[in-house]
């Protein structure tokens, strides 16, 4: 099922450039670039897209046409999309959901349907079936907008950091804010009321302080990720155990030149090599051994095994290109931005470097 798909995406970043390469056509390019882009990014574009698109609808002179239906599907589900958005923020990974996922287009279906269809309802059945549609759009928009409020407030008391409190009160009160204007304000304001004669600068207004202010909200917890739960005493000290003996059985894989080099390595073919379940192994490597992910960690040793090579003499008539694909890339770009990213140096200059 594609949430599945959706679920691996959110889940598995960040990826490696050698995770990604291999397909050079447009579209391999296009999904390469997709993967490397960091979730809560997309996200936040795919608001982006929906406020501007819901803002154009509403401004536009035109109300019908091929045009206005793509821009009013495109500007449905706002709501949801910052729920998912305030998910992202306030809970793990772990916790991304089929049903959560699901949830988007559902919003987005109803919102469209809405917008689109019930204003050309007509006769008793077409009346009484927009106003249910109607009322089941505003029902799921704002059922979408508690959930929002609830995200940053669910675990709160139990959260000692400062920052992190004040982080999540600026999140509720911002979107309170939007709450008392767009909704409370705006909504069901009659035509000679203030809010009705500002009601497109007031929806606009609302629309910049919501991407505006969920783009500082991004960019602080990408520089300040959520940390895990406590545990026990007794169960982190067996998990650290029973961690500290499968790393040293990581590692010890690792002197295997063939495993090391291996073209294409993934983290389930090497747990099978050592026999160790694979979400074990990715676990070990992301927390006792403090790499990104599994590509992160097994480029640190291809690299070293590079650096080794490359700064010895004996090996100067071996071109950069051989030492890639001796260290296990099938390609000199991967290996050339896993250089860099791990010492500071291309390749080419670590080895001048080392070798004159």
């Amino acid at each position: 099922m594609w949430t599945e798909s959706v679920i691996h995406y959110l889940r598995s970043f960040p990826v490696t450039e050698e995770s990604v390469a291999g397909d050079e056509s447009f579209l391999g390019k296009l999904k390469s670039r997709f993967k490397r882009t960091e979730p809560l990014r997309l996200i936040w574009w795919l608001l982006v897209v929906a406020i501007v698109a819901s803002t154009l609808a509403r401004t536009s002179g035109d109300s019908i046409g091929l045009a206005h239906t793509l821009t009013v599907i495109a500007g449905s589900g706002a709501c949801a999309w910052i729920w998912f958005l305030s998910r992202l923020l306030f809970r793990s990974k772990a916790s991304i959901t089929a049903g959560a996922i699901l949830l988007v287009p559902v919003v987005i279906a109803v919102e469209a349907v809405a917008h689109l269809v019930v204003p050309l309802s007509g006769g008793v059945i077409g009346v009484e079936t927009g106003r249910v549609v109607a009322n089941a759009a505003s029902f799921i928009c704002i059922t979408a907008i508690a959930f929002t409020f609830s995200e940053p407030l669910q675990g709160l008391s139990s959260i000692r950091s400062t920052n992190e409190r004040r982080f999540r009160f600026a999140f509720v009160a911002v979107v309170s804010l939007l709450v008392v204007l767009a909704i409370l304000w705006v909504a069901g304001a009659s035509s000679d009321s203030l809010a009705a004669q500002w009601r497109a600068e007031i929806l606009t207004f609302c629309g910049l302080i919501a991407l505006v202010g969920s783009r500082l909200a991004v960019e602080y917890r990408l520089k300040h990720p959520l940390s895990g739960k406590k545990a026990p005493v007794t169960a982190v000290k067996q998990v650290e155990d029973d961690s500290t003996v499968l790393a040293k059985r990581i590692l010890e894989a690792l002197n295997d030149d063939e495993l090391l080099t291996t073209a294409n390595l993934k983290v389930a073919e090497f747990a099978e090599r050592i026999d160790e379940q694979e979400y074990k192994v990715t676990r070990c490597i992301t927390g006792q051994l403090q790499y990104r992910n599994f590509n992160h960690f097994l480029n640190y040793y291809r690299v070293e095994r590079a650096k080794q090579v490359l700064a010895d003499k004996r090996e100067a008539h071996k071109s950069i290109a051989t030492i890639a694909f001796d260290c296990g890339y099938n390609s000199i770009g991967p290996f050339n931005r896993a250089f860099k990213d791990l010492t500071g140096f291309t390749p080419k200059a670590y080895r001048d470097r080392h070798t004159l």
